[in-house]
């Protein structure tokens, strides 16, 4: 987190390539920090931001209504599936990502290679 003043700025440094945007992954997860940083702090972040490594510029990711809908609507899904109402599913279909999951083990919808 960057702190100027009583702003403060969440910021999540990714390892790996730097993508030309941000994934909505990773937009997701900087709007959850934004999130966070709003309700503990009790002022909103104008952005997050998203590093590739730590020598690499900024993806900026503008903390707006928009997005803080998003957000808490994906908490609002993964609190139904904590709660049984509903089920997860894969929502990819990449074997690399598959193969190296926690979950592959167990899960009915893991790729085949």
């Amino acid at each position: 987190m960057i702190k100027k003043d009583d702003l403060r700025i969440p910021v999540e440094v990714k390892t790996g390539r730097r993508p030309k945007a941000p994934f909505f992954s990773h937009v997701l997860q900087i709007g959850a920090y934004c999130l966070l940083s709003e309700e503990t702090f009790q002022t909103s972040p104008s952005h997050g931001q998203i590093r590739y490594g730590f020598e690499s510029e900024p993806h900026n990711v503008e903390w707006e209504p928009k997005l803080k809908t998003i957000v808490l609507e994906k908490i609002e899904e993964m609190n139904d599936i904590l709660e049984g109402r509903t089920k997860a599913h894969r929502n990819h279909k990449r074997v690399g990502k598959c193969n190296n999951c926690s979950r592959r083990k167990g899960c009915p919808e893991r790729l085949r290679n």
